[in-house]
This record gives structure tokens, sequence and C-alpha cells, in this order.
């Protein structure tokens, strides 16, 4: 199974603009939160009808994944997003964006990420324009976005080491009384995900053929330590073949400082371990 790196997040940018459906904005959290890394700065949308957020990047950009961080939903099922691309901003498609239906797990984070293609086309999608409608269900009377993901990703086809770990970091605190009794204090917790990846060739490790004189534009691990480091927020997945997959596996966070190094091992073959601190 293949293993993507999101970092290069497209909306951050101030070419890109964001608009919704006219009146359905709540007021005080307007769609600049989405920009915000805080996910407590959130947008609400209000559920009256069928609101949509359009989103132009402000030129031509190749994507794979498209996330909604800290939504609201109840539950998840296979129709809470809907995705749509444009070229001009006037003639709309619908892309391809599985959403997987996932009753297992609800205390992981409300995450959906999508890897959104043109219908019937499986590689990257280029495009200006994007028109994203939130369908997840929702006990609120509006759905609710912490923060926008929008991004080009590394992909590793053939998936990361066997050993990848995903471990979790628990802030709560368990005091025992004298009798024996346990009192819990519980805090958030959140996913710590290691993934190690060797026999990676030069195209992944530094995004150019081992015996090229050109570096084309494109994501590579050299390319992420240096844009990201350990304080970028980035997006990694050591299984992203499936949504579902994509679902359990894909942590929303940041890099730690041992993260920040490739090791070459010979000749065109690097290897790499990148360990994600869970943000949320």
């Amino acid at each position: 199974m293949s293993a993507l790196i999101c970092y290069r997040n497209l909306v951050d940018p101030s070419a890109c603009t964001l608009s919704a459906t006219v009146g359905t904005v709540v007021a005080g959290y307007p769609l600049d939160n989405l920009k915000t890394r805080q996910l407590a700065r959130s947008t609400r949308i209000g559920t009256i009808g069928t609101p949509k957020i359009t989103v132009d990047l402000g030129s031509q950009q190749q994507l794979d994944i498209v996330a909604l961080v800290g939504i609201n939903a109840t539950a998840r099922t296979s129709g809470d997003v809907t995705i749509e691309w444009s070229n001009n901003g006037t003639s709309w498609s619908t892309a391809t964006a599985a959403c997987p239906t996932d009753a297992g797990a609800p205390d992981l984070p409300r995450n959906i990420i999508v890897r959104v293609r043109a219908a019937g086309v499986p590689t990257k999608m280029t495009t200006r324009y994007l028109r994203i409608t939130p369908n997840w269900g929702t006990a609120d009377g509006y759905r609710e976005i912490g923060r926008l993901y929008i991004a080009d990703s590394i992909v590793v086809p053939e998936g990361c080491d066997a050993g990848w770990t995903i471990g979790c970091s628990d802030r709560g605190v368990l005091d025992e009384s004298a009798g024996g009794q346990f009192y819990a204090d519980r805090k958030a917790r959140s996913r710590v995900l290691t993934m190690p990846m060797s026999a990676l060739e030069t195209g992944i490790a530094y995004g150019f053929a081992d015996d090229a004189t050109v570096g084309p534009s494109g994501p590579s691990l050299d390319d992420l330590l240096i844009y990201a480091g350990k304080t970028g927020d980035v997006i990694v997945a050591p299984r992203a073949e499936s949504p579902i997959w994509l679902r359990r596996t894909a942590i929303y966070g940041h890099l730690t400082e041992d993260s920040l190094r490739i090791t070459h091992r010979s000749g065109k073959y690097y290897e790499c371990t990148l360990t994600v601190e869970e943000e949320g």
C-alpha cells in the first residue's frame, strides 16, 4: 500500500481566496479561520439549503488531497463531502473524492481527508478552482471546520517499511487514593506516528532522477524538511490506498526534530524516518 506526505498547504498563501454561499457563514466564525492552524479558531457554515465553499487557488495548481480538519460530524459516511473543480470558476465538474463509511473508532479526530481526482482519471488533479459542499450529519445547527488543507503530496508507491507505529499521547492524570480508588482527570489525547522508509529512490528523496541535470518543480523529502521543518503543519499517512485506511492512519500535525534528515544508503537509494505528532 502506498504512503503519502503533504506539507505545502495551497490554502495559506495570500493568492488563495475563499468565498461561501451568501448568508451561510455564522457571525464570528469567518472563512479566514480556515487558514489558521489552531483548530479552535473555526469556521461555521449554516445547514439550511446546500451551502458551498469556493476556493480560488490563484493559479493552476497540482493537488492530491483535500482535508477538512476538526469538523463536527456525528458519524462518518460516504456522503460527508462533495467536491467540484473548475478551470474557469464558471463551469464545474464533480470530482471523485471518496469518503469511507466507518462506524468504528468514534473517538478518532473528526477529520475528512480525501484524495481528489477528475472523474475517471487516476492521476493527480491540476485546477485553479474547487467548490466544497459539506454534507456530514451534525447535532448542531451548523457545520464546523477547523482547518482547510489542500495540497500536493509525496507519494511512496511501495509504502513505508513494515514496523510503522501509531501510538497515543495521553495528557490525562490518574490519581490513586490511600484506599486504592482511582480518579481520572481525562484530557485530550493525540496520536504519534512513526513511519520508517528505506530504499527510497532519488526521485522521492530529492525530486529528480538520479542522472538528472535539472530539478523540476514538485514535492520531495528534501523540500519537506526545508519547508516544513519541525514547525510546519503536515498530513502524513502510512497507508493511503483506500479511504478507510486514510481515515484510520492519516495524521494532521507536525514533524519532530529527529525526523529532519535523509540518509544515503547506496547508489540511488536513501532512507528517512518521519515522526509526526498530532495536533487537535
